[in-house]
């Protein structure tokens, strides 16, 4: 089994990686708004992508890197408590 360090250090990378992916989120989110002619649009009329997949996407990324972080930072904390 891993050591708490790096059950902190894994915490700390998807904590920030959690943190960039709703960066993004909403980054598309504004494209979304921007970027389409139509509030019930999807596709780009600048890039051509799919920008309600891609916040979809980054929606579940947010929380799967969230979750992720805080498992590993409860199984640190239980790893550093029995040492």
């Amino acid at each position: 089994m891993l050591s708490a360090k790096w059950l902190f250090r894994g915490f700390y990378l998807c904590f920030a990686a959690s943190a960039a992916c709703g960066f993004e989120m909403v980054n598309m989110q504004v494209s979304l708004k921007y970027e389409t002619d139509k509030a019930s649009d999807c596709i780009s009329t600048v890039s051509g992508l799919d920008l309600c997949a891609a916040v979809r996407y980054f929606e579940v990324a947010t929380v799967g890197f969230f979750l992720l972080a805080v498992a590993l930072l409860v199984l640190g904390a239980i790893k550093q408590e029995r040492s």
